[in-house]
């Protein structure tokens, strides 16, 4: 099955990130983007954090897919964040990675983002001390 990617948008979130701001932004563009296959790129200093998001109308959710890659020689590898031993214990880990694609309202959409862009950003700030 192909399937055409309508909208790229890229986030880089170096320094401190403003969550309030970034979840505002968020929303805005899936709202405004309603219907359109969207891929939201994050960008953190090691890892990057994809989101794939389309409106499921018959279903009145989003069809979500979550991907995590890791900076590795200057190129991005996807990593299997229920396997890392950085990120495996970490309970919505478990539930936005052991099913490839889950269903979220809008509102759980853009919460579970931020809270997976917080955990990722503090297990990247923590990699420096290991």
């Amino acid at each position: 099955m192909l399937v055409v990617i309508e909208m790229i948008i890229r986030f880089d979130l170096l320094g401190e990130i403003d969550y309030a701001n970034l979840a505002n932004k968020v929303e805005r563009l899936i709202v405004a983007n309603k219907g359109k296959l969207l891929l939201f790129d994050f960008y953190l200093s090691t890892y990057k954090v994809e989101v794939n998001t389309q409106w499921q109308h018959e279903l009145q959710l989003y069809q979500v897919e979550f991907l995590l890659a890791e900076a590795r020689q200057k190129l991005w590898v996807e990593i299997s964040p229920c396997v890392d031993g950085k990120f495996r214990n970490i309970q919505i880990i478990k539930e936005l990675f052991e099913n490839n694609i889950i269903f979220l309202s809008l509102k759980e959409l853009v919460i579970k983002i931020i809270l997976l862009i917080k955990i990722v950003n503090k297990i990247d700030s923590l990699k420096a001390f290991i």
